[in-house]
Protein backbone atom coordinates (compact mmCIF):
# COMPACT_ATOMS: atom_id res chain seq x y z
CA UNK A 1 0.00 0.00 0.00
CA UNK A 2 1.47 3.43 -1.18
CA UNK A 3 1.41 6.35 1.46
CA UNK A 4 -1.29 8.33 -0.66
CA UNK A 5 -3.09 5.20 0.06
CA UNK A 6 -2.58 4.83 3.09
CA UNK A 7 -3.58 8.25 3.77
CA UNK A 8 -6.74 8.79 1.31
CA UNK A 9 -8.41 5.67 3.68
CA UNK A 10 -7.59 7.03 6.96
CA UNK A 11 -10.65 9.75 7.80
CA UNK A 12 -8.05 12.40 9.06
CA UNK A 13 -5.62 14.24 6.96
CA UNK A 14 -1.61 13.75 7.94
CA UNK A 15 -1.50 17.07 9.18
CA UNK A 16 -5.26 17.31 11.15
CA UNK A 17 -3.88 13.95 12.71
CA UNK A 18 -0.56 15.45 14.18
CA UNK A 19 -2.86 18.74 15.09
CA UNK A 20 -5.15 17.12 16.98
CA UNK A 21 -2.24 14.37 18.85
CA UNK A 22 -0.48 18.04 19.58
CA UNK A 23 -3.84 19.30 21.57
CA UNK A 24 -4.46 15.94 23.21
CA UNK A 25 -0.76 16.30 24.67
CA UNK A 26 -0.88 19.66 25.24
CA UNK A 27 -4.75 19.11 27.26
CA UNK A 28 -2.58 16.30 29.57
CA UNK A 29 -0.21 19.10 30.25
CA UNK A 30 -3.02 21.30 31.39
CA UNK A 31 -4.82 18.89 33.25
CA UNK A 32 -2.85 18.87 36.83
CA UNK A 33 -4.20 16.87 39.97
CA UNK A 34 -3.77 18.65 43.47
CA UNK A 35 -1.48 16.77 45.80
CA UNK A 36 -3.09 14.19 47.58
CA UNK A 37 -3.02 15.62 51.62
CA UNK A 38 -2.04 12.22 52.52
CA UNK A 39 1.44 12.64 51.47
CA UNK A 40 2.41 15.51 53.51
CA UNK A 41 5.66 15.39 55.57
CA UNK A 42 7.61 17.20 57.93
CA UNK A 43 10.44 19.41 56.83
CA UNK A 44 12.96 17.33 58.78
CA UNK A 45 11.70 13.89 56.88
CA UNK A 46 11.21 14.96 53.70
CA UNK A 47 12.89 12.78 51.31
CA UNK A 48 14.93 12.96 47.55
CA UNK A 49 12.19 13.95 44.54
CA UNK A 50 8.96 14.99 47.36
CA UNK A 51 7.58 18.58 46.82
CA UNK A 52 9.23 21.20 49.36
CA UNK A 53 6.05 23.38 49.03
CA UNK A 54 5.32 23.89 52.90
CA UNK A 55 1.52 24.24 52.79
CA UNK A 56 1.52 24.70 57.09
CA UNK A 57 1.11 28.16 58.87
CA UNK A 58 3.52 27.72 61.66
CA UNK A 59 7.37 28.19 60.62
CA UNK A 60 8.75 25.98 63.92
CA UNK A 61 6.78 22.69 62.79
CA UNK A 62 6.77 23.37 58.76
CA UNK A 63 4.34 20.66 56.71
CA UNK A 64 5.76 20.23 53.01
CA UNK A 65 3.26 18.65 50.41
CA UNK A 66 5.56 15.73 49.78
CA UNK A 67 3.90 14.83 46.58
CA UNK A 68 6.44 13.01 44.04
CA UNK A 69 8.29 15.78 42.01
CA UNK A 70 9.36 15.68 38.39
CA UNK A 71 13.47 15.07 37.66
CA UNK A 72 15.62 17.64 39.38
CA UNK A 73 12.43 20.06 40.64
CA UNK A 74 12.02 20.83 44.25
CA UNK A 75 8.57 21.26 43.49
CA UNK A 76 5.21 18.88 42.26
CA UNK A 77 3.69 19.87 39.25
CA UNK A 78 1.00 21.84 40.87
CA UNK A 79 3.09 24.00 43.10
CA UNK A 80 5.52 24.82 40.42
CA UNK A 81 2.68 26.17 38.30
CA UNK A 82 1.98 28.45 41.72
CA UNK A 83 5.55 29.28 42.57
CA UNK A 84 7.39 29.74 38.72
CA UNK A 85 7.36 32.76 36.68
CA UNK A 86 8.34 32.60 33.35
CA UNK A 87 11.20 34.65 31.91
CA UNK A 88 9.57 37.22 29.89
CA UNK A 89 11.20 38.45 26.61
CA UNK A 90 13.41 41.58 26.72
CA UNK A 91 11.22 43.65 24.82
CA UNK A 92 8.02 42.39 26.68
CA UNK A 93 10.13 43.51 30.06
CA UNK A 94 11.32 47.02 28.69
CA UNK A 95 7.25 47.71 27.08
CA UNK A 96 6.16 46.50 30.87
CA UNK A 97 9.06 49.42 32.20
CA UNK A 98 7.98 52.25 29.95
CA UNK A 99 4.00 52.26 31.24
Amino acid sequence: MSYQDAVSKHPLSVAQHATSAKATERAKMCVIQEPDPRQRTKLLRIGMRQCRYIVSDDPRHAICCGAPTPEGSSWCDWHRKLVYVPVQPIRNRRDALAS
